[in-house]
């Protein structure tokens, strides 16, 4: 069976980036969107509270389909819909960071954290579904392994990309838009797709400006690009 059919994709606006990018108009179909402009305590790092509250919020959707996450501040989003998945899986990671660092602040989760409080919770407690995660940060740059014939939740954030490729709020790595493409479908190659997300959009200081415009088209572009080619993957037999 595929895995899925027409689930829509689903917006998560932290910062408004996707209403200045016109997403749901570049990708031609209706998306899910939720308004999540009012949280605080959400950018970079996130408490106990928010993250509760965060949760709360996601409960109505799943693990499958593509989630647009807004910038990499807001990566560890991803942990959410892991903590979804009733199977065990694997972890592809596109990422030009390892966020497997330790947080900053005694507490507090952050999206330089993520992989490793996901692996806390996830996949080194006993019984955890989370059987191995890899990640790609860069042309030939692998860290970590996916274990055989497991089916694959897929996270990429635009930062592994060069700058030729899209702006975003981090230093980035060097890979083309056709090179991620080319390595994830090696990776997958045989497995099933559950879901995928993707972060990184930029943080445009002066909408107006011709370098916000060109930085917004190009970030647009890569995002419809992602859309079509995870949308593909999650059709096909796994």
């Amino acid at each position: 069976m595929p895995v899925i059919t027409d689930t829509k994709p689903l917006i998560l606006d932290f910062t408004g980036i996707y209403a200045d990018m016109e997403l749901e108009r570049a990708l031609g179909i209706p998306c899910e969107k939720l308004d999540l402009r009012h949280l605080r305590s959400v950018s970079m790092y996130v408490d106990e509270e928010a993250e509760e509250e965060l949760s709360r919020l996601l409960v109505p959707f799943g693990y499958n389909g593509l989630h647009y996450l807004d910038n990499g501040n807001y990566h560890y989003v991803t942990r959410f819909f892991l903590r979804k998945i009733v199977s065990p899986f694997c972890l592809l990671v596109f990422d030009h960071h390892d966020d497997e660092q330790p947080p900053a602040f005694e507490g507090l989760k952050s999206c330089g954290s993520w992989i490793r409080d996901a692996k806390d919770e996830l996949g080194e407690i006993p019984g955890g579904l989370m059987k191995s995660v890899m990640t790609v940060r860069g042309r030939n740059f692998f860290t970590g392994t996916l274990a055989p014939d497991l089916p694959v939740y897929c996270s990429v954030d635009k930062d592994v990309l060069s700058e030729s490729e899209c702006s975003v709020n981090w230093d980035q790595g060097s890979m083309r838009l056709e090179e991620l493409k080319e390595t994830a479908l090696r990776l997958l190659s045989g497995r099933r797709l559950l879901g995928a997300d993707i972060c990184g959009e930029c943080l445009p200081e002066n909408p107006q400006t011709k370098e916000t415009a060109s930085a917004l088209d190009r970030n647009r572009f890569v995002d419809v690009e992602l859309y079509n080619f995870f949308k593909e993957l999650m059709l096909r037999e796994g």
